[in-house]
């Protein structure tokens, strides 16, 4: 875990302390790996989103808005966004006043697409 305040650091040493959290080490390279695919999602489909909402304002970015994307990708991108909506709405609905079993059951079909989706993915990989 990296920590940007000197506040969670405390709290994180002395949860490791009383053995209620456990932190390993890592180096740089570990950090810059596990960071790779948001970067790579941010990446390679921002083209992409900025094309699937090209008639909303967004600010200026470096990439142009394109619709060329591998069809898993596309569908990826696609289902992102669904889940994101959903995940937004019932958690209005449900989970931020205690429900969050309704939460999880609601997101039950939508999760299960998504993996579904990356096991494809690493099939073809």
């Amino acid at each position: 875990m990296v920590s940007r305040s000197v506040a969670v650091e405390h709290e994180l040493q002395r949860a490791a302390e009383t053995g209620a959290l456990v932190l390993q080490a890592v180096d740089a390279e570990q950090v810059a790996e596990s960071q790779r695919g948001g970067l790579n999602h941010r990446r390679k489909s921002l083209p992409y989103r900025l094309w699937l909402h090209r008639q909303s304002w967004y600010p200026a970015k470096r990439a142009e808005a394109d619709p060329n994307l591998p069809l898993l990708l596309r569908l990826e991108q696609r289902l992102r966004e669904r889940l994101r909506a959903r995940s937004r709405k019932l958690w209005l609905a449900t989970g931020h006043v205690g429900q969050p079993q309704a939460f999880v059951r609601g997101m039950a079909l939508g999760e299960s697409a998504y993996r579904w989706l990356q096991r494809i993915k690493r099939r073809l990989a």
